[in-house]
């Protein structure tokens, strides 16, 4: 095998679109996957064979994809969340890094986000963070969110609007989407270059769930009366609020890509 790179979790969202992305360039990849069903993965269990998995030869990069990424799922089981995410997570890195493979490791732009701060899974992204930021063999790249060109929520506002239906999207929480093929390119050019310490991932603008609900209707020529602003915290969340929308910054990106437009990709992910 020539110089390959390490896909870890290439089953999962990102990972998936990343080893094939590899694959379709002819660049040597191994990817690994818990569904010990997949002949095409190399079989990795975190929690499972960690200290025992061999890792293959000639791997020159790594990239970390595989985790627990569910918000929610983190919250209800925060110890076997912590256990996957920040301990078993550092283990395999620190002996990647041991074998001096470079490392790119998958953060959240919520890790910044003061409405996120005590969520099981900033936490544990953010700790992670810690244990990289100043690991020359490392790189940190704070994703934002990332759309795929049929992302389900767009979708169902095209529908409602269509058929003169109410949408209600959130007037106080902000995001700045990216493209998958965007998230690859960054991804591929952090490995390529070998870049590191922490990134952010952004598209050219911080929008509102409600601006984004506007352009869409504007767009479709919907009727805008139909778009409904709702709040995505309580009345005594007032504080949250404000920090939410204080901790927005301009969008970053310091691997020198040029930063995607915030409405293509809204656009895209709809379906249009």
């Amino acid at each position: 095998m020539k110089d390959a790179i390490l896909v870890v979790g290439a089953d999962s969202n990102i990972g998936a679109s990343l080893y094939h992305s590899l694959n379709n360039k002819g660049i040597s990849v191994v990817g690994t996957s818990r569904r010990k069903v997949d002949s095409s993965k190399i079989y990795l269990d975190l929690l499972d064979n960690i200290e025992s998995w061999e890792i293959p030869e000639k791997i020159h990069g790594a990239v970390i994809c595989a985790g627990i990424t569910k918000i929610a799922e983190c919250e209800t089981f925060p110890e076997l969340s912590y256990e996957t995410n920040v301990t078993a997570t550092t283990k395999f890195i620190q002996r990647l890094l041991d074998r001096k493979i470079f490392v790119v490791y998958l953060s959240s732009d919520l890790v910044v986000d003061a409405t996120m701060s005590q969520k099981q899974y900033c936490i544990q992204k953010s700790l992670i963070e810690q244990n990289l930021m100043n690991i020359r063999e490392a790189c940190i790249l704070r994703l934002s969110k990332v759309l795929n060109k049929n992302f389900d929520l767009f979708l169902g506002w095209r529908s409602e609007l269509i058929q003169d239906m109410p949408i209600y999207p959130f007037k106080d929480k902000y995001f700045s989407p990216i493209s998958m093929s965007y998230c690859i390119e960054a991804i591929s050019k952090a490995l390529v270059e070998k870049v590191s310490g922490i990134h952010e991932i952004r598209s050219n603008r911080i929008l509102s769930y409600e601006e984004a609900a506007f352009f869409l209707a504007s767009h479709l020529g919907a009727d805008l009366s139909l778009i409904n602003p709702t709040s995505a915290f309580k009345p005594s969340d007032e504080l949250v609020r404000l920090s939410n929308i204080s901790s927005v910054g301009g969008p970053v990106n310091t691997l020198g890509l040029s930063a995607p437009d915030s409405f293509e990709i809204i656009l895209q992910a709809s379906g249009l």
